[in-house]
């Protein structure tokens, strides 16, 4: 018997073939017609209200009543409640020490660190005085960035330049809502390497540049990332960088993983590969689809293939059919004059372009309940080099400002 969780709609489940007896938990949230279709799927599917509030709960009940195989928890926020439920009902799959290990910041780094994996130099903070501690110990050194250690995409990190603006940082937050580390601005430019493990063993790697770094990211620096090509300088040494840190990693927490993974890494402007951090799950911002393109490999699919504890058999790519880019705008505070619903004939290389917003609508928080960017519009960018992808991106942006207005 397997369950399922996840806190939006599944949009994966067509993936998932099994003989096995379903259950699923979803948030109430749900449209009827989603609701319905699942309820054709799950031998027994639940739709709870205040999902995040409700999950724990919810998911401990469950499991003391019924005898399940598998948890099947694919989103960053439930991997540690997933695996602390496996410990806790003897489930198989990912353990509490290993979701730790890719999921806490702090901890991942102080790992990688002992084993003379370039990291940036980080501190946990939980006062301002281990602000001032680490200053010190880092000879005021500016800029520095302030992050939560468990967050995704991003969110709440803050790029800090002066002591004035840690002052104002900790007017805005505080060290009860999260725990935070403080750590080494790292200059230069900003890469991602994805891939799937089985069993402990790389079965498919590939690394992505960030045109933006993601922390930099805003209305005028639009967020784009893209596959890069198979012969680009780096791909070997960020690749291979990769492979070390997932060894040490499985290492320290004695369990080889069955997943995807999403990669963060630096390539510093004194040229040197930096980490940033990892999850054990697939990135986001339909970063499968992007894979799929490129190489015909779901990486969704895939890590659900593993979670269910299926053999996959999926080669590593030798190069991209073609380099793909996830490519979004993000918001600016204000109302819209104009926006382009409608992508122009004329605009090449972009592809299943959505624009979110319509003329006339306002835009008054930059982020969402949960903390992510608000996007005008999310396609997909490509280019048979990067070249032509970097082109096809410059023309699409000179058409989108010059079609856009927000005052």
């Amino acid at each position: 018997m397997i369950i399922v969780i996840y806190d939006e709609y599944p949009f994966f489940i067509n993936t998932i073939v099994t003989k096995e007896v379903l259950h699923g938990v979803f948030p109430n949230t749900l449209t009827d017609t989603q609701k319905q279709y699942l309820q054709t799927i799950f031998n027994e599917v639940m739709f709870i209200n205040n999902y995040w509030i409700n999950i724990k709960e919810t998911m401990y009940e469950l499991c003391e009543k019924h005898k399940y195989t598998k948890i099947v928890a694919p989103r960053e926020t439930d991997l540690l409640l997933a695996a602390e439920l496996r410990d806790k009902y003897e489930i198989k799959g990912q353990t509490l020490k290993s979701a730790m290990c890719f999921r806490d910041k702090v901890l991942m780094k102080t790992i990688l660190e002992k084993s003379n994996i370039r990291v940036p130099k980080f501190q946990l903070i939980k006062s301002h005085s281990d602000i001032d501690d680490y200053l010190k110990k880092t000879n005021n050194t500016y800029p520095v960035v302030i992050k939560p250690t468990r967050m995704s995409g991003a969110r709440s990190v803050t790029i800090i330049k002066s002591y004035n603006e840690i002052l104002e940082w900790l007017t805005k937050y505080d060290f009860n809502s999260n725990d935070w580390e403080i750590e080494e601005y790292i200059s230069g430019d900003f890469f991602h390497v994805d891939g799937l493990i089985q069993d402990g063993n790389i079965i498919a790697i590939w690394a992505s540049k960030y045109v933006t770094p993601i922390a930099e990211i805003s209305y005028d620096k639009l967020d784009c990332d893209y596959i890069i090509p198979h012969d680009h300088i780096l791909l070997k040494p960020l690749c291979l960088f990769a492979e070390n840190v997932m060894k040490e990693l499985q290492l320290y927490s004695q369990y080889k993983l069955r997943s995807a993974f999403h990669m963060e890494l630096f390539y510093s402007n004194n040229k040197e590969i930096v980490f940033c951090e990892v999850a054990s799950r697939v990135g986001g911002c339909k970063l499968h689809e992007g894979w799929y393109r490129a190489f015909d490999i779901d990486l969704y699919e895939q890590h659900i293939n593993l979670s269910m504890d299926y053999e996959i058999k999926v080669k590593q790519p030798v190069r991209p059919k073609l380099l793909v880019g996830a490519l979004r705008i993000p918001a600016k505070l204000g109302t819209i004059i104009r926006i382009p619903h409608v992508l122009s004939e004329d605009i090449k290389g972009i592809d299943g372009y959505l624009c979110y917003h319509s003329t006339g609508s306002s835009i008054v928080d930059l982020q969402t309940a949960d903390g992510f960017s608000v996007n005008l519009i999310f396609s997909f960018v490509t280019g048979t080099d990067e070249n032509e992808l970097l082109t096809n991106l410059e023309n699409f942006k000179k058409w989108f400002y010059d079609n856009t207005l927000i005052l």
